[in-house]
């Protein structure tokens, strides 16, 4: 008999980039369901601070995730990724937060965007800081990754992403740069898009 899979929550702020152009065509406009990619494929950074969170026992508040990789527009949409995950964790907060964004805790993560993911390239402790003050939002993941938002997007209608959930919808911005090197990657990119809001998970 399998054994029953904890209970988890997570809430917090979100923030992601990716090489596509603003606004993001994957996004949700005006409740418009989003299309694909600008490009072949979506080169993303996504962030995760968690305010309130547990999973069974395990309290998960004030730390921090990030994922990056790329989701390939071929059959079956693969998602290749890199998990980082908060350095300040204990080895058993460091395990459930992987287990939970990699799909493995079940929930809204497991049946959304991680069942796309077919390759886990590792699952890194790293010091991950994080600003989501909109407008001003950065990523760093020394010596990995670096985020920078240069701007807000005017949009007067709701913009919605599948990731934090289409009913957190937030703000398009413009990144000033978006850097990233790990595994098979390596990019530099300036002017593409993110997205900040607010995200609140459960099972």
């Amino acid at each position: 008999m399998d054994t029953p899979l904890p209970t988890w929550h997570l809430a917090g702020s979100y923030y992601e980039v990716c090489n596509c152009e603003v606004i993001c065509p994957c996004r949700r406009q005006n409740g418009e369901q989003g299309g694909k990619p600008s490009y072949e494929n979506c080169d993303f950074a996504l962030s995760w601070w968690i305010k309130d969170g547990a999973l069974g026992a395990i309290d998960l508040a004030d730390l921090k995730v990030v994922m990056a990789g790329r989701w390939e527009t071929t059959p079956g949409d693969p998602w290749r990724v890199m998990l980082y995950v908060d350095d300040r964790a204990t080895a058993a907060q460091h395990q459930a937060l992987a287990d939970v964004f990699l799909g493995k805790a079940g929930g809204y993560i497991q049946s959304s965007f991680a069942a796309g993911i077919v390759e886990v390239f590792g699952i890194k402790s790293a010091t991950i800081e994080l600003d989501h003050t909109r407008a001003h939002e950065k990523i760093e993941v020394a010596p990995f990754l670096t985020v920078r938002t240069r701007e807000a997007v005017d949009h007067e209608f709701s913009v919605s992403c599948g990731i934090p959930g289409h009913d957190h919808p937030g703000q398009e911005i413009i990144a000033d740069v978006y850097r990233y090197q790990d595994g098979p990657y390596d990019w530099n990119l300036h002017g593409k898009c993110g997205f900040a809001t607010d995200f609140a998970y459960a099972t």
